[in-house]
């Protein structure tokens, strides 16, 4: 019988199973992406300043906690709490150094015990003066644009090799209008590529994937 339990963010519920040994299940979209192997990513890792990670032949270099802020503010019933964190890093390849930097506020807000969430998380890669890729998530849904002109729509991924939903985001899946890929950020993470982007796009999405492998969401 599989355990099962149910987690809490404010008004944010998802049911699923206990524990942190939970694995992705590839979304179905990736079938025909290629798959990129990681080195260096524990998805029990809490903090990541001195650690390098690879995603196939891409370097993520000079990783770096920038800041961890949090706040808490109530008048009567009422009652606010949040948090915001920064990272950032490089990602070499090829010849290119994409820079990127990633932050997440996160805010609950309360009355009378009963209240709700909102996560926003963003990240931007860009090489010199120019954006290359820049995504937003939102409560686990958003989007990702790239330079080259492709648009992703970008989820959160709860479901688990087990068939459990999970409370926490196990992976992201990137769904274009023709291809699509995703990022594992459970265990040791594995990353698909559409398999037919050029290498602009390639370098931009790799670059978004290692945002998300680094990142580690308020709990």
């Amino acid at each position: 019988m599989m355990t099962r339990c149910i987690l809490t963010l404010g008004s944010l519920a998802i049911l699923g199973g206990c524990g942190s040994t939970a694995t992705l299940k590839p979304p179905a979209s990736v079938g025909s992406a290629q798959e990129l192997k990681v080195e260096g990513h524990s998805g029990s890792i809490k903090t990541f300043r001195d650690k390098d990670l690879k995603i196939g032949s891409y370097a993520v270099t000079n990783i770096d906690r920038d800041w961890d802020k949090g706040s808490s503010t109530s008048a009567g019933p009422w009652s606010r709490n949040a948090k915001s964190k920064a990272y950032r890093f490089d990602l070499k390849a090829e010849g290119h150094t994409l820079h990127g930097e990633c932050t997440e506020q996160a805010v609950e807000q309360a009355v009378a015990g009963f209240g709700k969430a909102k996560v926003t998380f963003g990240c931007t890669c860009g090489e010199g003066d120019a954006q290359q890729a820049k995504l937003e998530l939102v409560n686990g849904a958003g989007s990702a644009q790239l330079a080259a002109g492709a648009a992703y729509d970008l989820r959160a991924l709860h479901e688990s090799a087990q068939g459990a939903q999970v409370s926490s985001a196990l992976g992201y899946e990137f769904r274009g209008a023709k291809e699509s890929g995703a990022v594992d950020v459970s265990g040791a993470g594995r990353a698909w590529i559409p398999a037919s982007v050029s290498d602009q796009e390639r370098l931009a999405l790799v670059c978004s994937y290692a945002g998300l492998l680094l990142y580690r969401p308020t709990k």
